[in-house]
């Protein structure tokens, strides 16, 4: 079984994820709670209370997904 370098991934995760994806890996690395990651979602909601740019990888446009 390989180990997985949790100090790699932070680093990692530091300086090239989304800010969304960093909330969520303080989630499941217990270094927060899950409030930052639904405030973090919070910042793709458009007005219309649907989600854009880019929270889907796959389509990344300022419409509601």
């Amino acid at each position: 079984m390989t180990e997985i370098d949790i100090k790699a991934a932070a680093t990692f995760m530091a300086t090239h994820a989304r800010l969304l994806d960093r909330r969520r890996f303080d989630v499941v690395t217990g270094g927060t709670n899950h409030s930052v990651v639904l405030a973090a979602v919070d910042a793709y909601r458009n007005p219309d209370g649907g989600y854009g740019w880019g929270l889907e990888p796959d389509l990344r446009c300022p419409e509601s997904q």
